[in-house]
């Protein structure tokens, strides 16, 4: 109790001045203790980030799980490469972005190839319906035509039929029944009209049974004629009108006056052919259509050469029916089959060397090679070996 007393006696003896001066240093020594508990913080959180940064680095140069499934890298990737070369670009440690996975794909499974087509598909036979509709503002015609053919481009198109159906009556639906599976084009035509050509595949298992719609739109045609540099006309030759987008080819002939006629050409942008696509006569020309009938210059040509192929089994033995395919060395083109005489006229070839491959019907080819020239008609005759 005398230590208390003291105490006391002290605190009354400093008066309230003491009493003061006490409260100012707790206040200090709480601030004191305040800073020092914020600077361990900041210590605490600068180990943090320094053990994260660490451990991070450490996960990067780690080597992989075996038990993790691990994809290949091409050769020329940066874990291929030396250290510090560059990639594309960057330099070591720099990030690069990865193209996404597609929908579906798994980083560790390839892609399967596709499955070879099963041609047992292809055996049977399948139905087609469809119905045909005016594009707005075009009344549907009464009589109109519906052409069935081989595709141009679907597998089992040499399977295909080819039917032709006439409608008298403005019909609009179409029924195609007993078609053998494969790889069909349907297109309808009527007078100023005509549809795009649909492709489809009849086969097993589910495409046995199709139905299609197509729309008639309006067409144009496109006329001209084609003349020697002599004015005389050039009869029998062989035109093509391709779509400069995508399309397939409208065929024409030249008539008796040189004339020729394309039907049913949609408007857009068109190349004319003047011979063979292949083996042309001239130059092309390009043809720009729209919704009105389109008349073309006269077509000049350069007066060409005529060979006459003749195709034998034996000396004086001449074969018949049997197939020409020949190429001019700067042009022209041979095509044809031979007649009861074994004979064949080429036309529209240019002056130079003319080869032809004889195909007989037994399949035993015999190759030829004939100069043709302004001056006269030209014989080559093909005799089979044996």
């Amino acid at each position: 109790m005398r230590e208390l007393e003291n105490s006391f006696d002290s605190r009354d003896a400093v008066g309230p001045k003491s009493i003061a001066t006490r409260g100012g240093s707790a206040r200090a020594g709480l601030r004191s203790g305040r800073a020092f508990l914020g600077g361990i913080a900041v210590l605490c959180l600068a180990g943090l980030c320094a053990a994260l940064w660490l451990w991070m680095g450490q996960s990067q140069t780690r080597p992989l799980d075996p038990n993790m499934p691990q994809t290949s890298l091409p050769e020329n990737s940066a874990e291929r490469r030396p250290a510090g070369e560059d990639l594309a670009g960057h330099r070591d440690g720099e990030l690069s972005m990865q193209p996404a996975l597609g929908f579906g794909r798994s980083p560790t499974h390839t892609q399967s190839a596709p499955g070879v087509f099963d041609e047992t598909r292809l055996d049977g036979r399948g139905h087609i319906r469809g119905f045909v509709q005016a594009a707005p503002g075009v009344a549907f015609p009464q009589e109109w035509v519906l052409s069935v053919g081989p595709s141009t481009g679907l597998i089992g198109r040499e399977r295909a039929e080819t039917r032709r159906l006439e409608f008298h009556g403005g019909e609009q639906e179409f029924d195609l029944p007993d078609l053998p599976f494969g790889g069909y084009m349907l297109r309808a035509t009527a007078f100023g009209l005509a549809s795009g050509e649909q492709h489809m595949l009849l086969a097993r298992p589910n495409e046995r049974e199709l139905y299609v719609v197509m729309q008639l739109e309006v067409t144009a045609f496109v006329e001209g004629s084609v003349r020697y540099e002599d004015s005389t006309p050039a009869v029998g030759l062989a035109l093509a009108l391709e779509p400069r987008s995508a399309g397939t080819r409208v065929l024409a002939t030249s008539g008796e006056y040189g004339d020729f006629l394309f039907t049913d050409v949609k408007s857009g942008a068109y190349t004319l052919h003047i011979g063979s696509p292949e083996n042309p006569v001239r130059e092309p020309i390009e043809v720009n259509v729209g919704g009105s009938p389109e008349r073309l210059a006269d077509v000049t040509v350069p007066k060409m050469c005529e060979l006459l192929v003749r195709t034998l089994h034996g000396p004086g033995a001449p074969a018949t029916g049997v197939k020409l395919e020949g190429y001019g060395d700067h042009g022209g083109r041979v095509a044809g089959e031979t007649n009861a005489n074994g004979e064949y006229r080429a036309r529209f070839l240019p002056e130079g060397r003319i080869t032809v491959i004889a195909i007989f019907p037994d399949g035993e080819r015999v190759k030829g090679r004939k100069v043709v020239s302004l001056e006269g008609l030209e014989l080559l005759e093909l005799v089979r070996t044996q």
